[in-house]
């Protein structure tokens, strides 16, 4: 259920804390206003074993929204969407284990693909709504439209935004390839995780934006810190490293989605130089009567390229499904 801003506030304040020892934040002012009021926006729910966080807004009637976010981001990669999303139904933005204001797991197993996939269907349990409308992103569309197809009967509709079911039309991004091959001790021992977080921002800003300075001031150092936040630097590079296994996961979630039959939209940046509009028609192509719709100034992260059409196309689409 929706919460108010000081309920959620106080039940946030510990998530926020900043790290005792070589604070990210040297040399910053002491508070980071975007990411205060995101925290104060959200609620935490049990899934799993761990506690997530999760934004919340909009009315408590209706079939929700659900937004899930990709890598290396969070939930506050839809920011600037949720606002205009509650004004149309329910809205839940989770972060995903290991990412966010969420716990971070200790073991790497955590965050291979198929643990997403179980995670995330865990999270909807725990909304208890009959029926979402699923909106992924980059690394949790393949869990996502997995989990969407084994069970039709919870989806009024799978948007797919940015991703890759598909090893045709995507392009490894240059550190990501990093991630997958250094090992996790020579990665810490050549960049300290500030540099990392900066070096992470300048990359995203750089080649997944087609504005890049909305990535900048208070929403670049909110991103910084939620990445680095109780060791998220590993949780990511964790999640990368799962990609050894990811080409038969992709194969398995080609094969479930096969037999989809709820309204399913490939909502695409045609920008994107990793996830590009022939991954996006290769996966429009797996879903007969599926929409693919590009939008031309957007890149890969078109919820901060693009939020308010994204808004309206998903609101389109809502209504003619």
């Amino acid at each position: 259920m929706p919460v108010s801003e000081a309920s959620a506030a106080a039940r946030l304040t510990p998530v926020i804390d900043r790290p005792r020892a070589r604070p990210y934040n040297a040399g910053m002012p002491s508070r980071c206003a975007a990411l205060e009021r995101h925290a104060a926006a959200g609620a935490r729910v049990a899934v799993g074993g761990l506690s997530l966080f999760h934004r919340v807004a909009g009315p408590e009637a209706g079939v929700p929204v659900v937004l899930v976010h990709g890598l290396p981001h969070s939930s506050f990669l839809y920011r600037g969407m949720i606002p205009a999303l509650a004004a149309l139904r329910p809205v839940r933005a989770p972060d995903l284990p290991g990412f966010g204001l969420s716990d971070k797991p200790a073991e790497p197993a955590r965050y291979s693909l198929p643990a997403i996939e179980v995670t995330l269907g865990r999270y909807l349990d725990a909304l208890g709504s009959p029926q979402v409308h699923l909106v992924c992103h980059d690394i949790s569309g393949p869990p996502g439209a997995a989990w969407a197809a084994k069970h039709q009967d919870r989806v009024a509709s799978l948007t797919l935004l940015n991703t890759t079911l598909t090893l045709r039309g995507f392009r490894l991004p240059g550190l990501v390839a990093a991630g997958i091959a250094l090992p996790w001790a020579l990665q810490s021992a050549l960049l300290g995780d500030e540099d990392c977080a900066r070096l992470v921002w300048a990359y995203a800003r750089l080649h997944a934006h087609a504005r890049p300075e909305g990535f900048d001031g208070e929403d670049g150092e909110a991103f910084r810190r939620l990445f680095l936040r109780a060791d998220g630097r590993r949780s990511a590079t964790w999640l990368v490293k799962s990609y050894w296994g990811a080409p038969a996961y992709l194969a398995g979630a080609r094969a479930a989605l096969a037999s989809f039959s709820r309204p399913m939209l490939v909502l695409w940046g045609a920008r994107d130089p990793f996830c590009t509009p022939r991954a996006a028609r290769r996966l429009a192509a797996l879903v007969p009567g599926s929409r693919l719709e590009l939008i031309g100034e957007a890149s890969h992260f078109l919820p901060e390229d693009a939020p308010d059409e994204v808004v309206r196309r998903l609101a389109l689409f809502w209504k003619r499904g």
